[in-house]
């Protein structure tokens, strides 16, 4: 069982010694980098970095006895590594020990986190693509918002992956569509504030689904378990299978066991 206070420690290490070093590193074998499922996240993978080469060395054993410690510049995985792996879906680990043990980073915030880093200790890093670390800097915190946002039109394959994502977190909204439509691939869904209930018991649709004349198809919260429910049962469903869940909770009222 983690301790939340050591994986926290090892975790500032990595930072501090990243941004001193300007290397991370890595388990790499002729097959590719090391990964493992996330211990927090059961339907993503988490990709272990190290600050140091001899904490990298030490999980080189038994299953991975085969992978061999490889830097990666601090530059180029700023750049290219975390955005390539937020893309995939994939998460980052920061100092595991042997057991496995350590800190579980959304790619983006770990990339703000190493900037802000640099910034404060006002250590000067080249980049190659993204010109400067304001710049970098200001280009994450864009893709970490994503394009989840209220009172907009998302396709549904945008939405979910906004809510694989946790682009929604935090947010208190509904999704709001044609009643009948069928839910196809492209179907375009609107993001709005749930409807309130005054003290007549009447529903009041948020002014921009009512504008539109559309329908209440969705709760946060029902979107987000039919979701999960999906991932728990396979990692890598496609949007297909995801839409076909989400027409079969309408239906039944249940989970689709895939």
């Amino acid at each position: 069982m983690q301790n939340s206070t050591t994986t926290d420690y090892k975790h500032r290490k990595f930072i501090e010694r990243v941004v001193e070093f300007e290397v991370v590193w890595g388990l790499k074998s002729d097959f590719g980098w090391v990964s493992s499922p996330s211990n927090d996240e059961a339907a993503l993978d988490v990709l272990p970095f190290w600050s140091d080469r001899a904490y990298a060395r030490l999980l080189a054993k038994e299953e991975w006895q085969n992978y061999q410690p490889t830097e990666i510049p601090l530059a180029y995985f700023l750049e290219h590594w975390l955005p390539g792996m937020f893309k995939d879906e994939v998460l980052a680990g920061t100092n595991w020990d042997a057991s496995l043990n350590g800190k579980e980073c959304h790619p983006l915030k770990l990339a703000l986190e190493l900037i802000n880093h640099l910034k404060s200790t006002n250590k000067h890093l080249i980049l190659n693509g993204a010109g400067s670390l304001t710049a970098l800097e200001s280009q994450l915190k864009k893709d970490l918002k994503g394009k989840f946002a209220l009172q907009s039109y998302m396709t549904i394959e945008e939405l979910i992956t906004s809510v694989r994502r946790k682009e929604d977190e935090n947010v208190n909204y509904a999704v709001y569509g044609i009643y009948g439509q069928p839910l196809v691939p492209g179907t375009k869904l609107f993001i709005d504030f749930p409807i309130e209930v005054n003290e007549s018991d009447q529903e009041i649709y948020p002014e921009a689904a009512r504008k539109e004349n559309l329908d209440m198809i969705y709760s946060a919260e029902l979107l987000q378990d039919v979701i999960n429910s999906v991932l728990d049962q396979k990692r890598d469903a496609t949007f297909e299978e995801f839409i076909k869940a989400l027409i079969h909770y309408d239906v039944h009222d249940d989970f689709l066991d895939l």
